[in-house]
């Protein structure tokens, strides 16, 4: 019986077909929903083309990745919009030396314990630059035990050269185990250093203890000098006018304001800053200020819980018109003064850390374009963290889009406390003003035991404009000994005795985590495949054979520069999908002796592979487009790049990606498929005479479409769909159960291709 609407003519692509009806007289057409192993043909899946034009919104984000988003990075830059390249350029470990026959030297073989403070100079001085100033632990007496009983103040220049010269160092013994940051503060003329006990000033050019004031911090206001300190077993603060006397007691008000619930048992924390001309007071008990009365009290109720839990509460430090700090559950905050506002990456649900904890901050530095630079640490990784405020209209959780830039290698934790104390310093080196000297930034980054991590930042200027040198991927060297009887080798070890006592300069496989570490003696090297905490080292051969005992060693790191995309879904987790190729636009990959970009992909949470089964390749020469062919199936791709930059060229032409285009086809779990049984010769067309063709070259012509993409198909209420073709079937030499077809006649299969129907 004919159906109202329906037509038995129909038209797919060019080619004119007539549907049959069954002894009976219905058509022979059926549409079903089909799905799984039903589906014969992903011919029906929707070519995709997806263009991922920037990751500047930040990282952390595993899986639902979308544009402007990623999951981490080693040791590259993602922070500005539409580039990925490798980060600051490492240079070598600076070893704080051991000289006790120098002035503030400590001594020698003493266990040393963590950076207190880094700071820039604000003018030259000493050794022909405007040196840093780095304050550090170590034991008191060498043998004592305690890493924290005392701690020197040190002067070094651009190259790590300290300052020997009388006057320029200075040590201090506490006799106990502090571990508070010591921040030196910058009040008129000269430094202010806090020392627990007493406090240090550098007058006249030389450093100088007052004993007779104790202080366990300084903040400094246009008008006055404020400290806190002990008294009765309690925290204090107490201030000076600015023309006072500072080493005399009876110009600080005496004994001062008291810090409620804070005693001398939990006061490790204390730290205060000014804000609005009021002194704000960080604590493991809370954030105090000033109230009503002149009486201290506790501001921001909810940091009375996290930071009052250990003391991994360490970040305090000015941002803008505002104090940045952080908590010991991992959270960083803005405080105004009336708020608390969060603005670290746990703010987006989403976000997932390498270590699989939240990370503590333990310090930052930011600069006069509102960048934070983060020092973190998560249980098992050390970073540092690059945070950089979202654009007007700018999408996205919170203010700030946070990047991990660079990691910190070879240096972990040596107790619970002692992994807490982190500081983070961009020294500018510049004799002149900062921005007239070229390349004479550096970003510092101090470490256990007495060791500083350095970057080349280039010039101040490059710093606040993007013009960064990036890491060229040359060795580094990590730590050395000189020649010495001490060392002596073995088939697959190396030890030297001077790195005694344990503890003192390693602990246990701190030289195999987070790279790849490699003696260097004697023309022979061998990489680190462990380390004990005293003075011997593990490698699994030594290529040219066992060095001679007594030889001069160096541990040498080739930084890696590895960015991974997570894992992208196209916003389907459940669909399936054909990934047919990579397509990308970089730049720079044919400067100087030849740049690459290794490419390597993961579905679906598995093991990342390159070359074999299609799964990456390799981009290099000139560019700027760039086509990996892969093929990858299932429900996420994740990409991971790992840059290899030329020496020569690398550190002002890094290369770098641009854009990335994932491409292939999406499977889908259900489709419509049409069935209809067809004349096998053509259908007769308006106004001509109906052509006798046979079954078998219709037949040709329909399964001739199954070799190109998509097809239209006119059915018969009228309507326009976009298919795909399966191969058909010719009914005079197969038959189909339940239909008696004439000769001639064809079976037609289409899959209906989602969501393209045109009206």
């Amino acid at each position: 019986m004919p159906i109202s609407g329906f037509t038995l003519d129909v038209l797919l692509g060019t080619l004119p077909l007539r549907i049959l009806a069954d002894e009976n007289g219905n058509p022979q057409y059926r549409e079903e929903v089909i799905s799984g192993a039903d589906i014969p043909s992903e011919a029906a899946g929707i070519h995709f083309s997806d263009e991922h034009t920037s990751w500047h919104k930040g990282a952390f984000i595993t899986e639902d990745i979308q544009d402007g988003y990623y999951n981490t990075a080693e040791n590259v830059d993602c922070s500005y919009p539409g580039r990925i390249f490798p980060s600051f350029k490492k240079e070598d470990m600076l070893q704080i030396p051991s000289r006790s026959s120098e002035p503030g030297g400590h001594p020698n073989n003493a266990i040393v314990g963590p950076v207190a403070g880094i700071v820039s100079w604000p003018w030259e001085d000493g050794v022909g630059d405007a040196p840093a100033l780095v304050i550090y632990y170590h034991e008191a007496v060498a043998g004592d035990g305690l890493a924290r009983g005392a701690a020197s103040i040190v002067e070094f220049d651009i190259a790590g050269t300290k300052d020997t010269a009388a006057g320029q160092s200075l040590f201090r013994s506490f006799g106990g185990t502090h571990f508070n940051y010591l921040d030196p503060v910058w009040f008129l003329d000269r430094w202010f250093v806090p020392m627990l006990d007493a406090y240090a000033s550098y007058d006249s050019g030389t450093w100088t203890i007052h004993a007779n004031v104790n202080v366990a911090n300084f903040g400094i206001a246009p008008d006055r000098l404020y400290r806190l300190h002990t008294s009765g077993g309690f925290l204090h603060i107490s201030n000076m006018d600015v023309a006072a006397d500072p080493t005399a007691i009876a110009s600080w008000t005496d004994p001062g304001l008291r810090v409620p619930n804070v005693s001398s048992s939990n006061f490790e924390l204390a730290r205060v800053l000014i804000m609005g001309r009021f002194p704000f007071i960080a604590t493991k008990s809370g954030v105090y200020t000033v109230g009503r009365g002149g009486y201290m009290e506790a501001l921001f109720p909810a940091m009375l819980h996290a930071p009052s839990r250990g003391y991994d509460f360490k970040v305090y430090r000015h941002y803008e018109n505002m104090i940045i700090t952080a908590t010991s559950s991992g959270q960083i905050m803005l405080l105004d003064g009336q708020n608390a506002t969060k603005i670290g990456p746990l703010i987006n649900p989403l976000s997932r850390f390498p270590g699989g904890n939240a990370p503590q901050f333990l310090d930052v530095f930011t600069t006069s374009t509102g960048i934070i630079f983060a020092s973190v640490f998560d249980g098992a990784n050390r970073q540092i963290w690059k945070g950089t405020q979202r654009t007007p209209g700018e999408t996205g959780p919170g203010r700030f889009a946070w990047h991990p830039i660079l990691e910190v290698t070879g240096d972990r934790a040596f107790s619970a406390n002692d992994a807490m104390t982190r500081p983070l310093a961009m020294i500018n080196f510049s004799r002149g003003t900062p921005y007239v000297d070229a390349n004479r930034t550096r970003l510092w980054y101090g470490g256990m035991p007495g060791r500083i991590h350095r970057w080349e930042i280039g010039g101040w200027g490059d710093l606040e404009g993007g013009g960064i040198r990036h890491e060229d991927g040359a060795t580094r060297t990590q730590m050395s000994g000189t020649a010495n009887a001490a060392v002596t080798f073995g088939a697959t070890s190396m030890t030297d005795t001077r790195l005694q006592p344990a503890n003192s300069q390693m602990n246990t496989s701190m030289w195999i985590l987070g790279g790849t570490f490699t003696i260097r003696a004697g023309g022979s090297t061998g990489v680190i495949t462990a380390n004990d905490d005293t003075d011997t080292f593990t490698v699994s051969s030594w290529v040219g054979g066992t060095p001679a005992n007594g030889v001069s060693w160096t541990i040498e790191e080739t930084v890696p520069m590895v960015w991974r995309s997570g894992r992208y879904d196209r916003g389907n987790k459940k669909s399936s999908k054909h990934w047919t190729s990579l397509s990308f636009i970089a730049e720079n990959l044919n400067a100087g002796g030849g740049q690459t970009i290794t490419v390597e992909t993961s579905v679906d949470g598995g093991a990342f592979a390159s070359v074999a089964n299609q799964s990456g390749g390799t981009l290099s020469g000139a560019g700027p487009f760039y086509r990996i062919p892969i093929d990858r199936v299932g429900h996420d791709l994740e990409i991971r790049l790992t840059f290899n930059p030329e020496v020569s060229t690398g550190i002002t032409s890094p290369p770098t990606i641009r854009r990335i285009v994932w491409e292939g086809r999406d499977v889908p779990q259900s489709l419509v498929m049409i069935t209809m049984v067809v004349e096998g010769d053509p259908a007769p067309q308006a106004g001509g005479v109906r052509s006798k063709d046979w079954a078998n070259t219709v037949f040709n012509s329909i399964n001739l479409l199954t070799q190109t993409t998509k097809q239209t198909f006119r059915d018969p209420f009228r309507t326009d769909r976009t298919v795909a073709v399966v191969p058909s079937k010719s009914l005079d030499i197969q038959q189909v159960e339940g239909e008696s077809p004439p000769q001639s006649t064809l079976l037609v299969r289409l899959l209906v291709v989602p969501g393209t129907v045109v009206v």
